[in-house]
């Protein structure tokens, strides 16, 4: 499952834009070019996302949260633009890719948190997300 898709990107830019940014040799659309960097940028949210200790991979649809949608397109944009125009990619294209980059480095480093869809309101949210660390956990029975 892809966190982020051509009606995604159609959200975010006219068809035209984005038939430039997947067009082939010929000037033809290749939507396989969507799909590439598409896979590209969930590869690497899921490995930042791996570091931070989510255990399960991709995030199922009903649980992914907008932002991790989102960072999908800014960096599967990148891609995209890398891939045509790598000396001239936009200003605010090259934003957005560190944006997402920089949100997931510190979900790796456990300096932000990620809010997983709740099922249904009432019902305890399952947590897909536990951590792992070295340090000792400290209680009165410890002596």
């Amino acid at each position: 499952m892809a966190y982020t898709d051509k009606t995604f990107f159609l959200t975010k830019l006219k068809e035209s834009e984005l038939d430039n940014l997947v067009k082939d040799a010929d000037g033809a659309a290749d939507y396989d070019k969507l799909i590439q960097a598409v896979k590209e940028a969930d590869t690497i949210i899921n490995g930042y996302l791996k570091s931070g200790g989510v255990i399960i991979l991709p995030i199922p649809e009903e649980k992914l949260p907008d932002n991790i949608k989102l960072y999908s397109y800014y960096i599967a944009s990148y891609i995209l633009h890398e891939n045509i125009q790598y000396n001239d990619i936009p200003e605010r294209v090259k934003d957005n890719y560190d944006l997402a980059i920089n949100w997931l480095k510190d979900f790796a480093q456990g300096k932000t948190d990620i809010i997983l869809e709740e099922e249904e309101a009432g019902d305890a949210m399952e947590s897909n997300i536990s951590y792992f660390t070295d340090a000792p956990r400290l209680d009165r029975d410890m002596y």
